[in-house]
């Protein structure tokens, strides 16, 4: 998917370019923004694809920022719009580092061509082809988001994409237990090289089952101490051009590290079942996040150990939530961890593993359709 950023002070033109994209299949806005405040921080989360930038802003000049954004090691490709037709001004902003030009008013098809044209030249220059970044949260214990994060991301890894695994409860995390890996180096290593400066977390990652790449947590919880405010964003930037897909398994408790882990994120995942106290935490959870206000591009469930008996209930979560996902009860779940392989694997056939496939080959499609 191409994901786009507008920076445009006219809501108008926002507008018109909203509808302009609404329905290309392989064109995604991720966000905008009316002023330049704030975009740089902005770009560098979401890593968009092509960001849509004005020439004059309220406070400075697109062409400055094009020009900061440029000096950056992955940045995106930049198409200038403006309705000033002065050679001097297609001038400074060419040289600060756009790949295009627009002039208001432009049509549809100059838009997209412009959008498909800059992409494919960006990441043709090692520009901006990152990770599909995806953060999931248990709503409540035993709702199965470890299984979960385990499953999708060993299939995408049996369908040959890079993919990275990174276990986000510091202290009790059973990522590499469950899928009876052994490893040497964990977060407490990532965090000793953070001291030190340097930032090359791939060479910390255990290989799972099927190349998946997995962030273990510390043997040690008492060594999860020694993470601090700040490793968990440079962890996932460092991991962002390598892989395919980067999935985040976060601690129940939504500490400061579990909220840094999720803010590098593209996508949030809820994950809650259908029992009284996960429908109540799913409310709960979302309040809290809504107060966060951190702009994922998606914030969807995935409703896991669904029974018949619960059809009025995920009637009832599907009109209020964005649901991925319907993964049924599966009584031989436990089973495969007991030989540290996900259902998918033990079980290919089972209707638990035949929704991941589905998840996942919907991830698939949208990448391919980028490309």
């Amino acid at each position: 998917m191409i994901r786009v950023f507008i920076v445009d002070d006219d809501s108008v033109t926002r507008d018109v370019i909203r509808g302009m994209l609404q329905m290309e299949p392989d064109v995604e806005i991720i966000g905008e923004s009316d002023r330049l405040e704030g975009v740089m921080e902005t770009v560098t989360r979401l890593r968009p694809s092509v960001l849509l930038l004005d020439v004059q802003l309220p406070d400075g000049d697109g062409p400055e920022l094009a020009e900061k954004l440029a000096e950056m090691p992955v940045h995106p490709g930049i198409i200038m719009i403006s309705v000033q037709k002065d050679v001097a001004f297609l001038r400074k902003a060419m040289q600060a580092g756009a790949r295009d030009y627009l002039l208001k008013p432009f049509t549809s098809a100059e838009l997209v061509d412009a959008i498909r044209r800059v992409n494919t030249e960006t990441l043709s220059k090692g520009g901006t082809r990152q990770a599909e970044r995806i953060a999931i949260w248990s709503c409540r214990g035993g709702a199965g988001g470890s299984s979960f994060s385990i499953s999708l991301a060993s299939q995408l890894a049996m369908m040959g994409k890079r993919t990275a695994l990174i276990d986000g409860d510091l202290y009790m995390g059973d990522v590499a237990f469950l899928l009876n890996t052994p490893y040497e180096l964990s977060w407490t290593n990532w965090a000793n090289e953070c001291l030190s400066g340097v930032a090359d977390g791939e060479r910390y990652l255990a290989l799972g089952p099927n190349n998946l790449m997995i962030m273990p947590t510390a043997k040690n919880p008492v060594q999860a101490e020694l993470i601090k405010a700040g490793m968990a964003d440079r962890l996932i930037q460092s991991l962002s051009d390598r892989f395919d897909y980067i999935f985040v398994d976060l601690h129940r408790n939504l500490d400061d590290i579990s909220v840094e882990l999720a803010e590098g994120c593209q996508r949030l995942w809820l994950v809650s079942d259908c029992t009284c106290t996960g429908v109540k935490n799913l409310h709960l959870v979302s309040g809290l996040l809504d107060q966060l206000r951190i702009p994922w591009i998606e914030r969807a469930v995935i409703l896991n150990r669904v029974e018949r008996e619960h059809r009025s209930i995920v009637e009832k979560i599907d009109k209020e939530y964005t649901v991925k996902g319907i993964l049924p009860f599966e009584s031989k779940l436990e089973n495969g961890w007991l030989r540290g392989e996900p259902l998918i694997i033990d079980q290919p056939r089972a209707a638990y593993s035949k929704i991941i496939r589905e998840i996942a080959s919907a991830l698939e499609v949208r990448e391919k359709v980028t490309s």
